[in-house]
Formats: C-alpha cells, sequence, structure tokens
C-alpha cells in the first residue's frame, strides 16, 4: 500500500478565507436557491445537497439515450470509436446511479441505513488526503475524495492536521475549515498505523476535541496534491522511503512580466 505520495506544484495561496455554511432557518430558506436540489435547512443551516455524492445528482438530469441511438447509427459510418465513448459513460452513469458513494469513518452510524452511502466492497482502507489550508488544495482533495469515494469505491476523509477542523466533502453542514500546511509529521503516522489504516487514530482525535488538548492531536494522511514548499519534515520522510518523491501537476503559482 501506498502510505504517502505528494504531488508538488506551486499555487498562489488565496488570503481570503471562503465559508461554505450557509444560514437558514423556518423563516428564511435559501438553501435550493442558493446551494441545489436536495439541500434542506436543518439546525440552523443549509445541508449538504452532495452529502450522498457529488456525481449521482449531477447525473440525474444527465440524457444518454439519445447519444446511444446516435452511437447505434454511427456504426454503420465507421465512427465506432464514438460510440464505445458513450456507450462508457453509460455504463458508468447506470453503475453510479444505482449504489450511493462508499462510506467512510466519519459518516454517522445511521448513514448507511438513510441511504447516504453503502458499504465498503474493496479490500482497500480508508484513504486519508491532506488538504492543506488554501482553496485550490481543498479543491484537488476533493476531487480525488470524489474519484475513491464513487468512482473507485474506497472509502476516503479528509485530514486538517487539526482537531475540530472539518473540509471534508461530504460534510453535512459544508463546513470548510482551515487547518495546518505543510506539516509532514502525518506521513510518518500513517507508515506507523497497522496497515496504514489512519482511522485507527479516530477515537483518540475525538476525545481530543471533548478535552481540548489540541497537542495530543495525531493527523493522519497518506497523500497531500499541492505543497507550496519542502521543509526537513518532508525531506526525512522521503529519506526513510515513507514519502514518495514530488511530482509536478502542472500548474502554475504565480506568473507575469519581467522587465530589463
Amino acid at each position: 500500500m501506498l502510505y504517502a505520495s505528494t504531488i508538488f506544484t506551486a499555487i498562489s495561496i488565496t488570503l481570503l478565507p471562503a465559508h461554505a455554511a450557509v444560514s437558514c432557518n423556518s423563516t428564511y430558506n435559501p438553501c435550493e436557491d442558493l446551494l441545489m436540489k436536495g439541500s434542506k435547512c436543518r439546525d440552523g443551516f443549509c445541508t449538504n445537497p452532495f452529502e450522498g455524492g457529488c456525481l449521482r445528482p449531477m447525473l440525474e438530469n444527465l440524457d444518454l439515450e439519445l447519444s446511444s441511438q446516435e452511437n447505434r447509427t454511427r456504426q454503420t459510418d465507421g465512427t465506432d470509436d464514438k460510440n464505445d465513448m458513450d456507450n462508457t459513460l453509460e455504463a458508468i452513469r447506470r453503475r453510479l446511479m444505482s449504489v450511493p458513494r462508499t462510506c467512510n469513518s466519519e459518516d454517522g452510524p445511521q448513514a448507511m441505513e438513510q441511504g447516504i452511502c453503502s458499504k465498503n466492497a474493496n479490500d482497500y482502507s480508508e484513504v486519508r488526503v491532506w488538504s492543506q489550508n488554501w482553496e485550490s488544495a481543498f479543491f484537488v482533495s476533493w476531487m480525488m475524495q470524489i474519484i475513491y469515494s464513487e468512482l473507485l469505491g474506497v472509502p476516503s476523509t479528509i485530514e486538517t492536521g487539526v482537531a475540530g477542523k472539518n473540509t471534508n466533502f461530504y460534510d453535512v453542514t459544508n463546513r470548510m475549515d482551515y487547518g495546518k500546511a505543510n506539516e509532514y509529521k502525518m506521513f510518518q503516522n500513517a507508515h506507523k498505523a497497522p496497515g496504514g489504516d489512519c482511522s485507527i487514530y479516530r477515537d483518540g482525535n475525538e476525545k481530543v476535541k471533548v478535552d481540548g488538548n489540541a497537542d495530543d492531536y495525531i493527523p493522519c494522511a497518506h497523500m497531500v496534491l499541492e505543497i507550496w514548499s519542502s521543509n526537513e519534515q518532508l525531506v526525512g520522510a522521503q529519506e526513510k522511503r515513507i514519502a514518495e518523491p514530488e511530482q509536478f501537476v502542472g500548474a502554475i503559482g504565480s506568473q507575469g512580466w519581467h522587465v530589463t
């Protein structure tokens, strides 16, 4: 199992934090107007319309039946490549619509019974992605969580590095908390966990939230998709083969004209 992989890209840090939670009450309910169909007003906040998955609601109104008919016509024209692609997309759509996303360790005990998520059908343990503390890193972390949870059927969660901070894409109230950045000791914790399973730290970390001793929180992650700079923790993890060498993903952190 890959305990820690890092993909390096230089990015620009947004200075003003974004807040995803939307307030509501019994007389003011903008949830579906501001978010999406399926969002409800609960305990003063709009629920996350993607709590049960992102791809299913996005695909509900996608009509691939016409393209399938066109495919059958195109078969006589020799354009089978487009036909194969559309058939593949239609098969993916059917699979995604037939089963909810895979449950993770942060889902409540009733989530499976309520049809929000489904049981992990794979032998893979949960993959935990470190979100860093800027928005572009959040976005790529969410993309990986969606890929794992909805396309690959592997449970996945988000690590912020701070007790009580949550950036889970499927969080019911759309929390978007800012944690720590460029602290790579969490790879060591993943490496030490039996089978690389970060969820073994969950009970202890939940106790930290109650007791309030932040120093006892144990961060754990298997990958980080954006890093701004390296440090001794990352270099040491790579030398011990706990983390893989970073790779470029092609994004531009900043650009400008240099006049001489």
